[in-house]
């Protein structure tokens, strides 16, 4: 369960800016939300900076989903996602 002395934020799984591409979807819909601790996000956010800085571009979706698979924590506990109305952990 979430540890409350711990501090989250709301992660979009597939990113606002690729909205459009999520078919007849909605990017707010709680199956593209996750909760991450801030450190995780912040950790996230900070790897898709330096893919950007190193490809010299921003991500395409594709791009993100695969960074998200190989580097965000799903399985440690530091991700989050909402079930049935309760907070779970992501896997």
């Amino acid at each position: 369960m979430v540890e409350e002395r711990h501090a989250y934020q709301v992660h979009h799984i597939v990113p606002l800016e690729f909205a459009h591409q999520i078919p007849g979807g909605y990017p707010n819909d709680l199956g593209n939300l996750v909760l991450m601790e801030n450190v995780t996000h912040n950790q996230w956010h900070s790897i898709v900076s330096k893919h950007q800085l190193t490809q010299g571009r921003r991500p395409t979706l594709e791009e993100i989903l695969k960074l998200e698979q190989n580097t965000v924590p799903y399985n440690k506990g530091k991700v989050f996602v909402i079930r049935n109305g309760e907070v779970v952990p992501a896997l």
